[in-house]
């Protein structure tokens, strides 16, 4: 079990920096603990590795929630390469690819300094990309090895997913060239049964399976979903994007409110937590119970 010490509550300039650095230090003083333990138990492999990762992740979103009163431009930062697939050693490198929704000035390079600097002062070997969301309308073809890191990317912390913004197309725009469309049929899969207290079928409930990041609660999200069961109780909910995910079963939901974020906070405490990779499928038991 991972023992990542909580960062809690991060509010910006409010923040002590010097309290800041001491919690992100020592938590990353456990994460290094827990690996060194697992392995050492002979259970260092492909888990421990992903708990070490995202003990680190924890770390960044810190940061990047301290540093966020820096711009106001939208933002996103993601792990890319080895980071970017959980697979961190003790002393992995870490990988960042920081994409702003807008043009790149001083209060971006801000933000980018507030990030790293406390990284480097954590004794991290960090690799970072910057760049805006309008270089991804064409492909650079003379960085390979950045290329090839995105096959990797994993967001971990900023606004609404950039990865989901539109791409207007009206009549009388530029014409757009090189747009290439990818419909991928490797979306993951949550499955299982849902049975009410005496373990029965319970075909009546609604089973949700959210996002456990609260920046994917956002309304028409792709990272929550809602279904009923079959008469046996059995359910399936595919088309995930890859995440940790939360998944609950309850009695008497109106249609539409698990886009309800306060609704959504209520669910945490009493859902199941699933990973999900890309194109995996998990299987759960949900036990139904009252509405919230």
């Amino acid at each position: 079990m991972s023992v990542c010490v909580p960062m809690g509550p991060v509010k910006g300039k409010d923040v002590d920096q010097a309290d800041l650095r001491l919690r992100l230090s020592a938590s990353l003083e456990e994460a290094r603990s827990e690996l060194i333990d697992a392995t050492e138990r002979g259970e260092g492999g492909r888990a421990a590795l992903a708990r070490h990762a995202e003990c680190i992740d924890g770390i960044i979103r810190a940061l990047v929630e301290n540093a966020r009163t820096q711009t106001q431009t939208s933002l996103g930062v993601c792990a890319v390469g080895g980071y970017g697939r959980k697979s961190q050693f003790l002393h992995s490198d870490i990988d960042l690819l920081v994409v702003f929704g807008g043009s790149i000035g001083r209060p971006e390079e801000r933000f980018v300094k507030a990030l790293l600097h406390p990284l480097w002062d954590l004794r991290f070997q960090v690799g970072h990309h910057v760049r805006e969301l309008g270089e991804f309308d064409r492909l650079d073809t003379t960085n390979p090895e950045y290329l090839l890191a995105l096959m990797d990317l994993r967001p971990l912390a900023g606004d609404r997913d950039l990865t989901d913004t539109p791409l207007t197309i009206a009549r009388g725009a530029p014409e757009v060239r090189g747009l290439q469309v990818v419909i991928s049929s490797k979306g993951a899969k949550v499955s299982g049964e849902v049975v009410d207290l005496q373990g029965r079928p319970a075909p009546d409930a609604t089973v949700i399976v959210f996002a456990e990041d609260r920046a994917r609660w956002t309304l028409s999200s792709r990272f929550i979903k809602a279904v009923r069961p079959d008469n046996a109780g059995r359910f399936s909910v595919g088309g995930l994007p890859p995440g940790t995910y939360r998944a609950i079963a309850r009695e008497a939901v109106v249609a539409g409110q698990w886009e309800d974020a306060e609704f959504l906070s209520g669910l945490v405490k009493d859902a199941a937590r699933v990973a999900l990779a890309e194109g995996a499928s998990e299987t759960v038991k949900l036990v139904t119970g009252p509405p919230r």
